[in-house]
């Protein structure tokens, strides 16, 4: 890929469903990418087609709420095994809305909710000493692999008013690297995980909120520098973000 060559993403508008009343859509974190990031962005307003993947370097499935037909499963299946990074969040509603098509990559969503109102990416010996030490330990051994875990902490799904959770993952096989984990009932699980798939990348993360609320933990985001911090909303995204580019610059 030209270096100078931006970033083509779509994001997916045709599943798109806000999980309560009051919630538009995703649109202050498709301008903070294409501001910011200086990814040229694109909504896909229609049942996902072949030829709508073609010039995508990331497809980005944010608050799915009704079915893929297997036409557009099979569609996105291949775009992604020729070299497309595909990233998605949990489902509103039912996991059946999006495991179908995740089942392809070995992984669903179980329905659950962890027992806290956020992840953690990464446990440094600061949060370990500060917390519970035997479950955080537990959550430290699981992300050990993670390539997106350096500054980062916790991270929320809201704030603990809104008594939001992530959702867990069932991961199927040992190519999954988990990068967010939480803990239910005492044991340490996967909150958010990515793998290599053929030519391709599958990331998949069991919150919404961070990206309906992206605005705000943009503006705050100098919050997460300072030494009490707990939080890494917005550089668990950065992160995140800066191993896509150097993955997408691979296979171009």
């Amino acid at each position: 890929m030209n270096k100078d060559k931006r970033i083509q993403v779509g994001i997916d508008a045709w599943h798109f469903k806000a999980v309560v009343t009051g919630v538009t859509d995703v649109i202050d974190f498709a301008e903070w990418l294409a501001m910011e990031r200086k990814y040229d962005v694109y909504f896909l307003q229609e049942a996902i087609k072949e030829e709508d993947l073609e010039d995508l370097d990331i497809l980005m499935i944010i608050s799915p709420g009704y079915e893929f037909d297997e036409e557009e499963i099979r569609n996105i299946v291949k775009w992604v095994h020729k070299g497309g990074i595909l990233l998605v969040t949990r489902p509103v509603g039912k996991p059946e809305i999006i495991n179908p098509l995740l089942k392809n990559f070995g992984a669903e969503f179980t329905g659950e909710e962890v027992d806290s109102w956020a992840f953690y990416a990464n446990v440094p010996d600061e949060i370990l000493r500060r917390g519970d030490t035997k479950k955080l330990e537990l959550i430290r051994k699981l992300l050990m692999n993670s390539p997106i875990k350096n500054n980062l902490k916790a991270i929320a799904e809201g704030s603990p008013k809104d008594k939001k959770r992530p959702y867990l993952l069932n991961l199927k096989d040992q190519d999954w690297i988990i990068i967010g984990s939480a803990t239910k009932d005492n044991i340490a699980r996967a909150v958010a995980a990515m793998k290599k798939v053929k030519e391709g990348l599958v990331i998949v993360l069991g919150v919404i909120y961070l990206f309906y609320k992206w605005r705000f933990w943009e503006k705050h985001k100098h919050l997460e520098e300072e030494k009490d911090s707990v939080l890494t909303n917005y550089n668990f995204i950065k992160n995140l973000l800066d191993y896509i580019e150097k993955e997408s610059k691979k296979r171009k």
